[in-house]
């Protein structure tokens, strides 16, 4: 019976590491403390990504949230006006969004609506959500795409 004992502790402890992670989930209904982000939910699985915030910007109409060169992700639109929604398929305008899923693979924009909640001289938030593909062609569901910014 003694030789029982320490595997039974052992299976109990090993229930309880089990349950400690799903008891832990994060809520989705928390604010971000992060001051430069963008998060998205591509094809079923969710991403996010912390920016520089130096690489975070709103200057002479052009909004920038990230910046490929050193960051995970990037989005920029150019000219912006003020809130509201944005077409990628808007001639008038320049548009980036890069999304890095995983090493050497990065996904763009295709059809995507983004739309500014908020901006401001020091701040922006927004949405985004549309179809994406990578250099191989292959097409990306996103949802849920969100950004924000502290300038």
């Amino acid at each position: 019976m003694r030789i029982f004992v320490p595997i039974i502790r052992f299976m109990l402890l090993s229930f309880a590491i089990l349950l400690i992670p799903s008891a832990c989930k994060k809520d989705k209904n928390v604010p971000r403390e992060d001051k430069c982000y963008i998060s998205a939910n591509v094809d079923g699985r969710d991403y996010y990504w912390v920016l520089s915030e130096s690489n975070c910007s709103f200057n002479n109409q052009k909004l920038q949230v990230g910046d490929i060169a050193s960051d995970e992700a990037e989005l920029t639109i150019d000219p912006v006006d003020g809130s509201g929604n944005y077409f990628t398929i808007d001639p008038d305008r320049d548009f980036t969004i890069f999304l890095t899923l995983g090493p050497a693979n990065q996904i763009y924009i295709g059809d995507v609506e983004i739309t500014i909640s908020s901006l401001s001289s020091n701040e922006t938030s927004g949405t985004f959500e549309g179809i994406f593909t990578d250099i191989s062609g292959t097409i990306y569901q996103v949802a849920n795409g969100e950004f924000r910014a502290e300038f």
